[in-house]
Order: C-alpha cells, then sequence, then structure tokens
C-alpha cells in the first residue's frame, strides 16, 4: 500500500503553525510589564519654533465714549470728534476701523449700530457717519431738515483691525453685527 502526502495540506499547517507562533510570542513579549528604569538625564533644548499666527491680541477698541452732540441741533448736519490715538498712518492705509453707537432704549434695551447707518423715516432720517484720520474719529449727522430733538445714539466706540490681523482672514469685518465683531474678536462689551 503506498501513502501519498498532500503537499498543500502540509505547506498550508506549516505556515499556519509558524504564524501562531509569532502571534504568542509578540503576545508575550509585548504584554510583559516590568519595573519602570531610572529616569535618564536632561535632553538638549530644542530648536525655537516658528512665530504662530497672531490671535485677537492685536484688536484695538476703545471704552464707550459719551456722544459730543446737543440735545438740540439746530441745523441739517453736525459732528463731533473724540480721540483715537492707535489710528496712525498704518491703520488709516491698510486697517479696518469700525465704529459703533448705542442706544440705551428704555422698552427695547441696549441696541447697537454700526456706522455708517440711516435711522428714521422721511424728514426726521439721520445719517450717521464717521470719518477716521490721524489720533481722532469724527461722528456726522446729517438730515434733510433741522435735526432738532431726536432720540440720539448716546455713546459710541471703536475696535481696530491691523492689517496683519485683517489680512489672514476673509472675513469682511464691515458686514457683521455688533455681536459678530463681539465673539470672533473677543472684544468686551463694556
Amino acid at each position: 500500500m503506498k501513502i501519498i502526502k498532500n503537499h498543500k495540506l502540509h505547506t498550508s499547517t506549516h505556515y499556519l503553525t509558524k504564524l501562531l507562533l509569532f502571534f504568542t510570542v509578540s503576545f508575550i513579549v509585548l504584554s510583559c510589564e516590568g519595573e519602570d528604569g531610572a529616569i535618564g538625564p536632561q535632553g538638549e533644548q530644542g530648536l525655537q519654533g516658528n512665530t504662530g499666527e497672531s490671535g485677537t491680541a492685536n484688536i484695538i477698541y476703545s471704552e464707550w465714549i459719551n456722544t459730543g452732540l446737543s440735545d438740540n441741533i439746530t441745523s441739517v448736519n453736525t459732528s463731533f470728534t473724540f480721540d483715537a490715538p492707535e489710528i496712525n498712518a498704518e491703520i488709516l492705509n491698510s486697517g479696518i476701523i469700525l465704529v459703533y453707537g448705542r442706544f440705551f432704549d428704555t422698552n427695547n434695551g441696549i441696541r447697537v449700530y454700526q456706522l455708517p447707518i440711516t435711522v428714521g423715516v422721511g424728514s426726521t432720517r439721520l445719517s450717521y457717519l464717521f470719518n477716521a484720520s490721524s489720533g481722532k474719529i469724527e461722528v456726522r449727522i446729517n438730515s434733510a431738515e433741522i435735526i432738532g430733538t431726536n432720540d440720539f445714539l448716546q455713546q459710541y466706540r471703536y475696535v481696530i483691525i491691523p492689517q496683519d490681523q485683517a489680512s489672514k482672514s476673509s472675513l469682511d469685518y464691515t458686514k457683521m453685527s455688533y455681536q459678530e465683531i463681539k465673539n470672533i474678536l473677543e472684544v468686551p462689551f463694556e
């Protein structure tokens, strides 16, 4: 009687045995735990890293500034100026200057508007504009008729976004609400 060995079966069994032996040894080696050795000496100081992107640290903002307007304006336009010492030639040429006015409404709370803005209807429409120059901001109010006694914006503030900060974002800050600017640029309300 002649015995014929199946060569394929023998080869498969041989590889399966080696694979099982490999996994068993790997499991034993990797799951062994010993005591930690002594702490080695301190390594050398690493190289200085690249300067990271600036966050909102470069954003400049003012406190709220009381209006410089009288309660009764007897012309069709008026203005007042306040100091903004951070505004320089670089900011004027390449930065972003946002100006906000706020109104304290006993019924609706505090309302904040970005300038320029036109409020009211008909002959009582008031256009609030601003002009920034080195070290100051002028707020102008224009109307078709004598302005008179209106509920004017009572306080103003500015937010300056330097060119290096503004160029790092594709956001159009001039089209954002005050709330969005506060949140994105971390400008406190008060």
